[in-house]
Parts: structure tokens; C-alpha cells; sequence
């Protein structure tokens, strides 16, 4: 078995504007957009708007030809599919807590972990009101005093229970709906802007050297069908052969998303861990069952484990690793595949700055002792290889 496991590298490498900053700047650049369409007679001079995005590089080429796109269809046809994403992505985007949120950070990361990592942090803030306000027990809290307390200043709360204070459940259930309403939001909005957006950017670019590794499964940690778009006509694999283990974009306005944005498990300690389901909601393993995603790959593990019942160790196996950032968000799943028995990983890099952060996410996920043993020897289990020869 020959499995190749992608990240949002994968998309990056072959030109699409899936970082959640491009992301973003598409949101924000939608809703200048609507504005200036708002209040001038004729699409236009939308374009200014346009222009003005383009001149700035707050966006991408292809995601402002889109946009621009949108408004001339609406303004065909305002019955039109184009109308319908429109006013969705309105509603979507319009008050968004998490949008609004991230768009006033001052410091943005690099990649979706960061993402992610910031919403964790947030609901860990809210975690940690609910429980010291427990803990102090008191109602000494007014409704005057309650008005000031507000979601967007959590660090605020948190001092205030700190010194004894407490916050009303009834708030932070209020707080917690908010935030799990606008995230199933901010999903859907980014399952538009990709299915809708950015797959239909033409890849210019592909790694030829993918079809010398005869792969014949894929594990995509993205939301895009970039591999079958791209090498579809020329390695075929078949439907059970491919998990998307976070979901796949698709199209639809008025059902829910077909993908996972989430946190992964903060809680440590069991049983904890196990009996405090009060944000589960928003963790990753969660959304995975509720949204049917599946992890096919376990099936694959069973087969190369055995054969008819019976471990099998004779017969070795492949995985290669491209685009993917090795974070520890994702070490169940590493560890699961690149620590059987008879599997040989390689890990492609494309910049020695990528290359010193995956030896060191390596160690992290599968020890120090154990990444110095499986590199080397006459038969290394562990690889790290330059991306550039997959370019030939």
C-alpha cells in the first residue's frame, strides 16, 4: 500500500489561496464590495473597489475576479445562483464574532493551526470563567454590573473571578451560543468561498515526480479536491481509497457544512476529559462524528496489519507526507500510520526552514529517541526528502 497524506501545503504548492488569511481577505474584500454596490447605480464601478484590492495585494487575482463576477451576474440576473451566494455570504459574514475577531488581532499566523489555536484559546478563557465562578459560588453579580461584562473582553472576566467574582451561567451560556452560532457560520462561509471560489482556479502547477511513487491511497487533511483535479486522469484511485478526514467543501446554501473547524482536546486528565462535555462542540473529534466525516484510513491499518486474520509483517508499505506541517494537532493520526511495523514514511519539505520545523514537530510527536532511531540504519524508516524532486 502506497498512501499519500497532504496538508494545505499541498493547495499552497499548487497555487490556490487557501491560507485562512486569504480566507479573511476575501470576507473582507466581499464586504466592500457589497457596500460600494450598495450605493452606486450599475456594477461598474465596482471595479474601483476591485482595483483598489488589487493595487494593495489584499487579494488574490482570481478570488477579486470572482467577486467582481458575483455582482455582474446579480445585477443580470437577481434571481441567479450568484444572487443566492451573495446574500448568503452576507448573512454569513455580517457580525460574525470570529470574523470580527480575528480581522482586529494585530498578530496574525502563518497557517490554519494558528487558527485554530486562537479560537482554543479563547473557549479555554471561557472553560476557565465557568469553572472558578463554580468554585466561588456567589450572586453578588447586579444586572447593572452584568451589562458591562461583554464577550470581546473575556481577559476582563477572567480577573474578575479570579478576585471572587462571579459570572452569571446564564451569560456564559449566552457567550457559548454566540460563539458556537457564529463558528458553524465562519465554516460555512469558508466552504463557499472554496467550492465556489477556489475550485474553479485553473492549478497551473503540479508535482510530476507524484506519479513515479504509485500511490494508490490518499489522506487529505484538507477541505479541497486539489489531487483529484490535478492527477485524477493519470493516478485513479477509487472512492474507498480516499479520506478526507476534515470533510470536503461542497456546494449548498441552505444545508449545513460538509466540513470540520474546530479545537482539538485541551482537557488532560481523565476522567475530566470524559465528563466535561460542556464545549464539545467545538472539538474537532466531535464535529468528525456529527458531520459524518469519517477515518477511513483505520480500515486501511486493519488490512496492513493483517491478512485474513493474521498479523502480517512480510509485506511493507509506503507513506508519503507532503504540505503537511507534522503540528501536533494531528499526532493521533501520524503516530497511528508512520509507527507500524512495516511502514516506511517519507517527509517532503520545500525550504530548509520547513525542513528544521519538521524534524523538530517529529520529535514531538514521536520522541526524540524514536525519530534518531527510525532515520537511521541501512534501511531507514524515516525520511526526509527536498520537494524539488518531485518537480521532474
Amino acid at each position: 500500500m502506497n498512501i499519500l497524506l497532504i496538508g494545505n501545503g499541498f493547495d499552497l504548492e499548487h497555487g490556490l489561496p487557501t491560507t485562512y488569511v486569504d480566507f479573511l481577505r476575501f470576507t473582507r474584500t466581499f464586504v466592500n464590495c457589497l457596500v460600494e454596490y450598495r450605493h452606486i447605480e450599475g456594477v461598474e464601478l465596482l471595479l474601483t473597489t476591485i482595483n483598489k484590492a488589487r493595487a494593495k495585494k489584499n487579494c488574490n487575482p482570481y478570488v477579486l475576479y470572482y467577486i467582481n463576477n458575483l455582482f455582474i451576474e446579480k445585477e443580470k440576473d437577481q434571481n441567479a445562483k450568484e444572487a443566492r451566494i451573495i446574500d448568503t455570504l452576507h448573512s454569513l459574514i455580517d457580525n460574525n464574532f470570529w470574523i470580527d475577531y480575528f480581522y482586529e488581532k494585530d498578530h496574525i499566523g502563518t497557517g490554519w493551526i494558528d487558527f485554530e489555536a486562537d479560537i482554543s484559546i479563547y473557549i479555554q478563557k471561557l472553560d476557565d470563567i465557568r469553572k472558578q465562578s463554580e468554585k466561588n459560588k456567589k450572586t453578588a453579580f447586579t444586572h447593572r454590573s452584568r451589562q458591562v461584562l461583554d464577550i470581546n473582553d473575556l481577559d476582563r472576566a477572567l480577573t474578575l473571578v479570579y478576585n471572587d467574582g462571579y459570572v452569571p451561567v446564564e451569560l456564559l451560556n449566552e457567550w457559548k451560543e454566540r460563539l458556537f452560532v457564529d463558528l458553524n457560520r465562519l465554516i460555512k462561509c469558508l466552504e463557499l468561498y472554496l467550492s465556489e471560489c477556489v475550485e474553479k482556479i485553473k492549478c497551473k502547477k503540479s508535482l510530476i515526480g507524484i506519479e513515479r511513487l504509485n500511490i494508490d491511497h490518499l489522506i487529505s487533511f484538507n477541505y479541497t479536491n486539489t489531487f483529484s483535479r490535478v492527477y485524477g486522469d493519470r493516478i485513479i484511485l477509487n472512492s474507498e481509497n480516499i479520506d478526507y478526514l476534515h470533510g470536503r467543501a461542497q456546494y449548498s446554501i441552505n444545508n449545513g457544512s460538509h466540513i470540520v473547524l474546530g479545537i482539538d482536546e485541551y482537557i488532560d486528565n481523565e476522567p475530566e476529559k470524559s465528563n466535561d462535555n460542556e464545549y464539545i462542540q467545538f472539538k474537532k473529534f466531535y464535529q468528525r462524528i456529527y458531520r459524518k466525516t469519517g477515518c477511513i484510513y483505520k480500515k486501511w491499518v486493519e488490512d496492513i496489519n493483517t491478512v485474513n486474520g493474521v498479523i502480517n509483517k512480510a509485506e511493507t508499505h509506503n507513506l508519503y507526507i507532503i504540505g503537511h506541517s507534522l503540528s501536533a494537532t494531528d499526532k493521533d493520526t501520524l503516530r497511528e500510520l508512520i509507527l507500524l511495523d512495516n511502514m516506511y514514511t517519507t517527509i517532503y519539505y520545500h525550504s530548509d526552514k520547513t525542513y528544521a520545523d519538521q524534524i523538530a514537530h517529529m520529535v514531538e510527536i514521536l520522541t526524540e529517541d524514536k525519530v534518531i532511531e527510525m532515520v537511521y540504519g541501512n534501511s531507514p524508516k524515516l525520511r526526509f526528502c527536498n520537494q524539488k524532486i518531485l518537480e521532474n
